[in-house]
């Protein structure tokens, strides 16, 4: 009982089936690598690397089971972090080994929903165990435009908004 070909070349549909769910487990586990990328964020600078270090305490904080606040003193242009378990000397070592500001980047203040811009010398931000930050925007100030880095209490990444915006515009 042989089968005569009709000459015709080609994939059958049961083929073309197994490869696309091939193709979709594959993507399904390769999509959580990408998920810390950020396109549009130069890791070398300031900014870059606030977005970075805000999404890693996102995480940090529910891993470690622990608390931590960002520190954002805005006269120094300094970005640091301190965690709920940090004695004095530790602390000061953090703060010295935090991001710095200069030349091309400034933080201009730090916004919290209901209250005006705090352009102070320590404005903290949470990222608390249970998985949820205190919601903020941290305006800055670039050689070519103003941006906002949005950070939404659950979601687990930080938006960049590429003008500075307020909590009026961004609901």
């Amino acid at each position: 009982m042989s089968k005569e070909r009709s000459g015709k070349a080609g994939f059958t549909i049961i083929e073309l089936v197994i490869v696309m769910v091939i193709a979709g487990v594959l993507l399904f586990f390769a999509l959580p690598t990408f998920q810390d990328v950020h396109f549009f964020s130069n890791p070398e600078n300031a900014r870059g690397k606030t977005i970075q270090l805000i999404d890693a305490l996102k995480r940090k904080a529910v891993t470690d089971n622990r608390d931590y606040v960002m520190h954002v003193d805005i006269t120094a242009g300094l970005i640091w972090v301190s965690g709920d378990a940090m004695d004095p000397a530790t602390m000061k070592t953090a703060r010295e080994n935090g991001i710095q500001f200069s030349g091309d980047t400034r933080v201009l203040d730090v916004e919290f929903p209901g209250a005006m811009p705090l352009a102070s010398d320590d404005v903290q931000i949470k990222f608390r165990r249970q998985g949820y930050s205190d919601m903020a925007l941290i305006h800055l100030q670039g050689e070519t435009n103003d941006v906002t880095l949005r950070i939404e209490p659950f979601l687990s990444r930080v938006e960049l908004e590429n003008r500075s915006v307020s909590f009026d515009q961004c609901m």
